[in-house]
């Protein structure tokens, strides 16, 4: 089944779209103020997105801003529902994937374990 994802976000949040990409991971979406999301449909359950989304918010009130955070949509849930599936929008951020074999990375994990540990 074809999913109209631009019409989706759209629909539950408000944004508008210049460029969508399905990816393996989900869809990358670019606002037109080039802020980018990635839209991904889960697994989890309603009461599991609503949960992730309190922690993420607490995690980040307390100083801890690295993590992901779940985009809220109009209707203030951090996630939204379309043929019996959830999809939560989270802000893409520039990185790179952690190769634990190099020290550096491995180090700055470590810090970021860390200050996760202490919000």
């Amino acid at each position: 089944m074809a999913i109209d994802i631009i019409s989706l976000v759209r629909e539950n949040y408000g944004i508008n779209i210049s460029k969508c990409l399905c990816t393996r991971e989900g869809w990358l979406i670019e606002e037109e103020n080039r802020q980018n999301y990635l839209c991904k449909q889960t697994q989890l359950r309603c009461e599991k997105i609503i949960g992730i989304h309190i922690i993420l918010n607490h995690l980040k009130s307390n100083g801890f801003v690295n993590a992901d955070e779940y985009i809220p949509c109009i209707n203030n849930m951090p996630f939204f529902t379309y043929a019996s599936s959830n999809y939560v929008l989270i802000r893409r951020k520039q990185g790179s994937e952690c190769d634990i074999n190099n020290l550096k990375y491995a180090a700055s994990a470590a810090e970021l374990l860390a200050e996760m540990h202490t919000a």
